[in-house]
């Protein structure tokens, strides 16, 4: 018996399901032939993300824990385009009935910068047709006091107010520190 290797090989399928397509594998010997058909198709390439949050808009002390779902024929990546915020895991291998999940958390911005990121999961194989990306906004973190130099009083001036803009806890000197001549009173409104 004499072995013959035979290989069939598809090029990569990034569209619709090929085939079916016959083969014939054929042998003549002593004047009688044997035959064999071979039936050969391809998948299509699946890429379908079955959930993605849409824009995300966060004030600067929210955070915010999510993923993304979604199915790939093949290798994909996951990227964000700022630090601030890492995808998990940043690549991996799909497969026709495979979900994949990728996930992703944003923490507190304490910035006086708002930021934004674009995380984007993507095929390896044909990136700028399979995609899908997510942008996050998350506003800066606001500390506002209008005063500008010394606050200075006359001799017959009893107060003065100013209105402070700060997104988390507003704290004024430790009471033992304020001098016992002056009150500081704190109004939240």
């Amino acid at each position: 018996d004499k072995a013959v290797t035979v290989t069939v090989t598809a090029d990569k399928n990034l569209s619709a399901a090929r085939g079916p397509e016959r083969i014939v594998v054929k042998s003549v010997v002593g004047g009688k032939e044997h035959t064999k058909t071979i039936t050969v198709s391809q998948y299509d390439y699946v890429w379908n993300v079955t959930y993605a949050p849409g824009t995300i808009n966060l004030s600067p002390l929210d955070t915010h824990k999510d993923n993304i779902k979604f199915k790939c024929s093949g290798a994909w990546n996951a990227e964000s385009d700022k630090d601030f915020v890492t995808p998990s895991p940043k690549s991996g291998n799909g497969g026709r009935d495979v979900t994949n999940t990728v996930s992703f958390e944003v923490p507190e911005n304490y910035s006086l910068q708002d930021r934004t990121a674009v995380i984007t999961v993507a095929s390896k194989d044909n990136s700028s047709s399979y995609s899908k990306k997510v942008t996050i906004n998350q506003s800066k973190y606001v500390f506002d006091v209008p005063v500008t130099g010394d606050v200075e009083f006359s001799s017959s001036e009893s107060n003065k107010v100013f209105e402070v803009k700060c997104s988390g806890t507003l704290k004024v000197s430790d009471s033992d520190k304020i001098p016992s001549w002056l009150t500081v009173t704190v109004k939240d409104g």
